[in-house]
């Protein structure tokens, strides 16, 4: 495989990978590499641009470094995450499980797609309606049955269903 070839797929898993459809979330999770030129492309950015809107905390090299898809031996710090998080307008979350995926740890992702269907500002309500919603859902789960056709009771054992 040429480089070209890998750089284009690369960008076209980065492309894929920030999106979830309807059924879920099946696409590649990114790599920092691919957080990195995604923001990149979506802002038509230089690895100086990014250098710039970082005030200089990360340089043009090290923001090259981290999104040339070449492996990773060291984590990087948390000012640093902090920063790409900034500068990338994503939640240092996403960051950080970004990092990690490029040392090749498998940090997938778990979102069920009800998450996916939460409303802008849930943060907004209180502790207390939050804490009665969790209490429903998780009754709720409790109760259906798993992926082998199994049921969980309210016990935590399983059961035939």
């Amino acid at each position: 495989m040429t480089g070209t070839d890998r750089r284009s797929r690369r960008t076209s898993r980065a492309a894929s990978s920030r999106v979830s459809g309807p059924d879920g979330d099946d696409s590649p999770a990114p790599g920092l590499d691919d957080l990195i030129r995604a923001g990149m492309h979506e802002r038509g950015w230089s690895y100086s641009d990014l250098e710039r809107a970082s005030d200089r905390a990360l340089t043009r090299g090290r923001w090259q470094q981290l999104g040339s898809g070449v492996p990773q031996r060291k984590f990087p710090d948390p000012a640093s995450l902090t920063v790409i998080a900034r500068v990338l307008e994503v939640d240092t979350t996403t960051v950080v499980l970004a990092a990690a995926r490029s040392l090749g740890l498998d940090v997938g992702r778990r979102r069920a797609q009800l998450a996916h269907l939460l409303p802008v500002h849930t943060d907004r309500i209180s502790e207390r309606m939050r804490d009665a919603i969790l209490t429903l859902i998780r009754s709720a789960v409790a109760e259906a049955p798993d992926d082998r056709g199994l049921e969980v009771s309210r016990s935590g054992a399983l059961r035939a269903g």
